[in-house]
């Protein structure tokens, strides 16, 4: 008797129609689509996208984006939370956090004296940025270049103040040493 019923409900199957598929939805083909970061990457720097070191930087400002907050206590904005003191954790950051909170404080100066725009504008341009909007593209580039410079300058040794040579045109200046002598 099983048999028969399963016999039965064979029969009853109908072949698939792929035409009949539901289609995807938004969100499933959002996630099939590429980054816009990695269609710039596509075109690269001539052809009005970025290249590998702008999206390296692409990348670290976001990390440091989320260092910063992390390190702030802006994730929560629990009152509960806010309250209670916050234990003193020496080790919260890595090297790496503290690097790019670093160079993400610096860089946030010098973004908002050239460009006028807010550190986080640029976390969210690099979100959302449309990779057909030549004006968004260039100032992406922009911030990004200027990352770099930032980067570029903070990774250099500093020099102490006692190896500064004397200028022989300054004798009756006094010198300053690191030492305060």
């Amino acid at each position: 008797m099983a048999n028969a019923r399963k016999r039965k409900a064979r029969k009853a199957r109908r072949a698939v129609n792929r035409g009949d598929r539901v289609r995807a939805t938004p969100e499933t083909l959002a996630k099939l689509r590429p980054h816009p970061l990695e269609i710039l990457l596509a075109r690269g720097r001539e052809g009005g996208g970025i290249d590998a070191d702008q999206l390296q930087c692409a990348e670290e400002i976001v990390d440091a984006a989320h260092a910063v907050t992390q390190g702030l206590g802006l994730s929560s904005a629990d009152l509960d939370r806010l309250m209670l003191p916050r234990a003193y954790e020496p080790d919260a950051m890595s090297n790496r956090a503290e690097r790019l909170s670093a160079i993400w404080f610096a860089w946030a100066t010098e973004l908002w004296q050239r460009m006028g725009v807010k550190p986080f504008g640029v976390v969210e341009l690099i979100a959302y940025i449309h990779p057909h909007d030549p004006y968004r593209v260039s100032r992406l580039e922009r911030a990004l270049d200027l990352w770099a410079k930032v980067r570029h300058d903070l990774d250099q040794p500093v020099r102490e103040v006692s190896t500064i040579c004397p200028n022989p045109l300054d004798r009756g200046r006094r010198i300053l040493t690191g030492s305060g002598a």
